[in-house]
């Protein structure tokens, strides 16, 4: 059975990096930034949802107070947060301050939702203009979807191991 889980998880990462070769996202006007995060517009945002959840029924753009309130309840959350991919040492909720994030809004079952997506290699690219997607790495790169309206966390995914 785990050798069947990670064979289709493997088969899905090559999929999406394969997928992943042909995004191309239009220059925008700068999305919301701070030294460790940005907020993607809901042009931004439409554009890379298609590539990444098939399931988004649209975007939109959050607000400082919707990030607010995540970064907010994420500590709590990651405290308790379950997941084969994560080290226990040293916890992640220790690591997390000191990584890059980025922010997509979403329309998911009607709802706003914010899609949030973590990294600590701050030598990616042009990560504050440009959707940040890479296989593997570990806890090193991890997602969560948030919903403002709730206070809930859900969907959260951390990278496998190569």
């Amino acid at each position: 059975m785990r050798s069947k889980l990670i064979l289709f998880l493997n088969v899905f990462a090559l999929t999406l990096g394969l997928s992943a070769c042909s995004l191309v996202i239009t220059p925008m006007p700068p999305p919301q930034r701070s030294p460790n995060g940005v907020i993607f517009s809901a042009e931004q945002s439409a554009e890379v949802l298609p590539w990444l959840m098939s399931q988004a029924e649209g975007a939109w753009t959050p607000t400082d107070a919707d990030v607010a309130a995540l970064e907010a309840d994420l500590l709590p959350f990651l405290h308790t947060a379950e997941h084969p991919w994560l080290r226990p040492e040293p916890p992640i909720w220790e690591r997390v301050p000191d990584y890059r994030r980025q922010y997509l809004g979403m329309i998911e079952n009607g709802e706003q939702v914010i899609y949030a997506n973590f990294f600590c290699d701050a030598n990616i690219g042009d990560w504050q203009q440009e959707f940040v997607l890479v296989n593997d790495g570990g806890d090193c790169f991890f997602q969560v979807k948030y919903n403002p309206a709730t206070g809930e966390f859900y969907d959260f995914s951390v990278n496998g191991e190569a």
